[in-house]
């Protein structure tokens, strides 16, 4: 199947299982290609409720200097209905479960999750499009990217970022240190290389935990390492590894939060180790 066909159905497959009181939580699941919103909305409009519609939108747009394609766009509506009552589409009543409380298992299922071939979706907006007295619609905008791995990078052979983190490894540029020197009457500039500097490697991403303790747990971890001065090896799951490196600076970058769908805890952070002159 095509990539995006394997986007589709997998996010198709998960909204289909998802359960509520013991029962199915939707009536529809489905996927489409649709020219505008309002075609995708007349036929939610049509279906049995609550209902779900699935739509790959094409990628992000890059730059010219980007080796790979963007990641792809994928759009969930939700919509679910009420005949009782005026408030029973949005929060639901004895007919059905609210569009709200629909399209809040939707987020806590797809966020974070990874789908068919490593595919991992991040939400990145949601929006009420179509509404009246009897039913509503609810779009959320979702991107999936194909990371490299799945696999925590490690420190001296540990994970010291918690089993849900989700981290990049970015190692910074490799330099040697050495002098130059010229002979007078002699062309040229001779070079005598005394060894590499110094290198940085930053890991950067999101710490996520099931509670503020042992999110607290971690960076306090974290910090104590950078405070022994151990001297460990950098590695990847790509097969990188690099020697003899120090933990230096441990950034939280803005306030910790609640995820609003998943419950857990999360802090955006930046982590930075030197690896110390000379080695490689």
């Amino acid at each position: 199947m095509s990539e995006y066909g394997d986007i589709e159905t997998a996010v198709v497959a998960v909204l289909a299982a998802l359960e509520e009181g013991g029962s199915p939580l939707f009536a529809e699941v489905s996927g489409g290609a649709f020219a505008d919103r309002k075609s995708r909305d007349a036929q939610l409009l049509r279906a049995a409720t609550p209902a779900a519609v699935v739509v790959v939108d094409g990628r992000q747009r890059v730059g010219a200097d980007d080796a790979v394609p963007g990641a792809v766009r994928v759009t969930v509506a939700v919509t679910d209905r009420s005949l009782r009552s005026s408030v029973g589409a949005r929060l639901g009543d004895v007919d059905g479960h609210g569009v709200y409380l629909v399209a809040e298992r939707v987020a806590g299922s797809l966020t974070g999750a990874v789908l068919g071939d490593a595919w991992r979706l991040s939400e990145i907006e949601e929006r009420v499009v179509t509404a009246d007295e009897r039913q509503v619609v609810i779009e959320q905008s979702w991107i999936a990217d194909k990371p490299v791995s799945l696999t925590l990078p490690t420190f001296a052979g540990d994970n010291i970022l918690g089993s849900d983190a989700v981290v990049s490894v970015m190692p910074g540029k490799a330099e040697a240190e050495a002098v130059d020197f010229s002979f007078p009457g002699v062309d040229g500039v001779f070079r005598h290389v005394l060894g590499r500097t110094s290198r940085e490697i930053v890991w950067r991403g999101v710490l996520r935990a099931a509670s503020h303790v042992e999110l607290s747990a971690i960076e306090d971890g974290i910090e104590a390492l950078i405070g022994s001065g151990q001297v460990g090896v950098v590695a990847d799951a790509l097969g990188r590894s690099f020697a003899g490196c120090v933990v230096s600076e441990f950034e939280r970058r803005g306030e910790r939060r609640v995820h609003p769908a998943t419950g857990q805890v999360v802090q955006a952070f930046s982590l930075l180790f030197t690896q110390l002159a000379g080695q490689g």
